[in-house]
């Protein structure tokens, strides 16, 4: 029997102001392609928001969407000339086809782009060189490894072991250390 294997990819991206989705199906000549859509469900959230063959973002096999504030309906002004910071948390995306009841994939992604600059921001403090750094510079590092390692692990928890809640935990555990991390070697 004809079927497409609907797949995406949710890269995690550094640019702050844009949620990446990337099409990784594998279509099958003999079935059609028709009504696809995919649903934006925002940390905090309750409403999906919907792209389709009825709004300004359409969607066709290979998509690849660059979704900003405005886009997912967070953002009101300046749309096009103003792109704020989308929050880290979990977004929640959809992507069917006819019948889309029945032909769908679903995803919980954990994005973590703001808890990741702080954390690079840290280990670029540290001044490490290509050396055995003093003990007081070990310690350290190995702590923002400890951390970068509980943010690893909120995402698995989330995208792979299915545990938001316990994901979120996590990285709210991980974003606690973080802020209260002292770089400071003097």
């Amino acid at each position: 029997m004809a079927t497409n294997k609907l797949s995406l990819n949710i890269p995690d991206i550094m640019t702050d102001c844009v949620f990446r989705i990337e099409d990784t199906s594998v279509y099958d000549k003999l079935m059609p392609y028709t009504c696809p859509t995919v649903q934006v469900m925002a940390p905090g959230f309750q409403d999906w928001i919907t792209f389709d063959d009825t709004t300004p973002i359409t969607i066709g096999k290979g998509f690849v969407l660059n979704l900003t504030a405005c886009d997912l309906q967070l953002q009101f002004n300046n749309c096009g000339v103003e792109f704020n910071a989308l929050s880290d948390g979990v977004y929640t995306v959809k992507y069917s086809q006819s019948p889309n009841d029945r032909l769908f994939v679903e995803y919980d992604h954990l994005r973590v782009t703001a808890i990741k600059k702080i954390w690079y921001a840290k280990l670029c403090e540290l001044k490490l060189s290509a050396c055995e750094p003093t003990a007081e510079v070990q310690d350290k590092f190995n702590e923002l490894i400890t951390i970068g390692g509980y943010i690893d692990a909120a995402k698995a928890n989330v995208e792979y072991c299915g545990e938001v809640d316990k994901g979120m935990s996590l990285y709210n555990y991980a974003k606690k250390k973080l802020d209260n991390f002292q770089c400071k070697l003097f």
